[in-house]
């Protein structure tokens, strides 16, 4: 859809803005916390399992969290690499059709078919609300059939006086989030900003994933399958990542498709990563997924002997 004007006055009852993610988040404490890292999709998720389900690192990528009934039909949070040759003429056009292809498919698969509950689609991280992008996924989604409700979190409205301005162009407009995280709480049936004090399990594994694995989407929770969360064993796939250590915040902030608007713990997240892999070895990581339950505190815990691995803080409470 070229001209996306006549679509968009045929949907403004179906899009609402958010209210209050520009006030800052909720620190979310140790619970039954689902956290989706960027790469990842949860799918199937029954509100009666966790407090928490969601993601942070809402920058620019895209965060979705699809609801319908007491079901969370998916959360995800997509990010594909503006650098990366795609082949396309329009790489940019080219990575819409993309995104917009993956939420179709995992609505298609996720949807309680014979309910007549519309599903609420929350979403963030387009750039600057970016409305060509926005009304460009609702059209797609709209070809499916069903009914849907959309949310924008408008995670990215700083004030103006707070924007930074790119020495490249003068014209390109940064604007640093106030709300990273952003979880459905199932106590509330609602969305909120949050900021997770707890993001296992296995993080720093998941974080090189989510490094060397780019454009890819890997699912890690499926409450049809099992109630399993399922870390995909890809040490061997991994190139080193022992020079980041060497490394100052600027320059691994340059391996961010956004650096200027990365939370603070964005280097310490990736650092953790380097140090993970230093310490384990493929021949350390044999079994082919790592796998996790939730308990009823809110542990995660497996049978895989990985605990020594790599040098967990204090307050990691995955085993």
């Amino acid at each position: 859809m070229n001209d996306l004007s006549d679509f968009e006055s045929q949907t403004q009852e179906l899009i609402r803005y958010s209210v209050g993610f520009a006030d800052g988040p909720v620190h979310v404490p140790f619970g039954k916390i689902l956290y989706v890292h960027q790469g990842e999709v949860a799918k199937n998720i029954k509100m009666n399992k966790f407090q928490y389900v969601g993601c942070d690192g809402a920058t620019h990528c895209l965060i979705i969290i699809a609801v319908q009934g007491d079901m969370i039909c998916f959360v995800t949070h997509l990010a594909f690499d503006e650098d990366e040759d795609y082949g396309e003429e329009d790489d940019t056009d080219f990575v819409q059709h993309v995104i917009n292809g993956i939420v179709c498919d995992l609505l298609m698969e996720t949807r309680d078919v014979e309910s007549v509950v519309p599903v609420q689609i929350y979403m963030s991280g387009f750039f600057d609300g970016d409305k060509r992008c926005i009304l460009s996924l609702v059209a797609d989604i709209s070809k499916i059939g069903f009914q849907v409700k959309i949310t924008l979190l408008n995670v990215l409205e700083a004030n103006r006086d707070e924007c930074v301005i790119t020495e490249k162009t003068k014209e390109t407009v940064i604007v640093k989030p106030k709300v990273y995280g952003i979880a459905f709480v199932t106590s509330l049936q609602d969305v909120r900003p949050v900021f997770f004090e707890e993001r296992e399990p296995f993080l720093p594994y998941r974080i090189l994933l989510s490094m060397f694995n780019t454009n890819y989407v890997e699912t890690v929770y499926d409450g049809n399958q099992c109630d399993k969360f399922i870390v995909e064993n890809k040490m061997r796939e991994i190139p080193s990542a022992s020079y980041l250590l060497e490394q100052t915040d600027t320059e691994i902030l340059c391996n961010s498709t956004s650096p200027q608007a990365e939370p603070d713990r964005f280097c310490t997240d990736i650092r953790s990563a380097a140090k993970f892999q230093i310490t384990a070895s493929p021949e350390t990581l044999e079994c082919r997924a790592f796998e996790f339950v939730c308990l009823e505190n809110g542990n995660w815990v497996t049978e895989t002997a990985v605990a020594d691995i790599f040098e967990k803080p204090s307050s990691c409470r995955i085993f």
